[in-house]
């Protein structure tokens, strides 16, 4: 209602705006939300993800965006964060969207790919253990992570600060690079 009632105005919600407009909603059905650890990170994670986007060039690292702004609350709870996320998000978030591309267009139609089932489930299934077998091959392969000391805010406050610096970024870029921003 209210994204619609901004149109009408002629202005359209952001991503970040409408990501908002999901939470808050979510919240107000689901107050119990508020405490779920993966509610949490997920909404961080994509709002680290369209604050990085939205840089010059940020297009491709945007994943970084998504460590950045879930590592705080991530320390904070398992009391380590692994630094080599930053490299290997950006990695692997390409092959983690295609296996949940495969698996909606295999699962989503229903009835109308039924047919490709004996396929398309098997297809799915070596697409996620390949993911799953480089997900392993990198754990073992990357140093030990970081085990940071008792953050002196709670991580879900220190994300959003993180975030709110990642959006404050453009402003801060010279003149002739925030213009080349798309």
């Amino acid at each position: 209602m209210l994204l619609r009632a901004g149109r009408g105005r002629g202005r359209d919600a952001s991503a970040l705006h409408r990501l908002g407009a999901v939470a808050l909603v979510l919240l107000v059905l689901r107050p119990e939300l508020a405490d779920d650890l993966g509610a949490r990170l997920s909404f961080l994670a994509v709002a680290g993800l369209l604050a990085v986007a939205r840089l010059p060039g940020g297009g491709p690292v945007a994943p970084v965006g998504a460590f950045l702004v879930t590592a705080p609350l991530v320390a904070e709870t398992f009391g380590r964060v692994q630094p080599w996320g930053l490299l290997l998000t950006p990695l692997l978030v390409p092959l983690v969207a295609a296996v949940l591309a495969l698996g909606a267009v295999l699962v989503l139609p229903g009835a109308l790919l039924a047919g490709l089932d004996p396929l398309g489930g098997p297809l799915l299934a070596g697409a996620a253990g390949l993911l799953g077998r480089l997900l392993e091959e990198a754990a073992l392969r990357c140093p030990q992570p970081l085990e940071p000391g008792p953050l002196p805010l709670p991580g879900s406050v220190a994300g959003l600060l993180v975030l709110g610096a990642l959006l404050a970024l453009p402003a801060a870029l010279p003149s002739r690079v925030r213009e080349a921003t798309p």
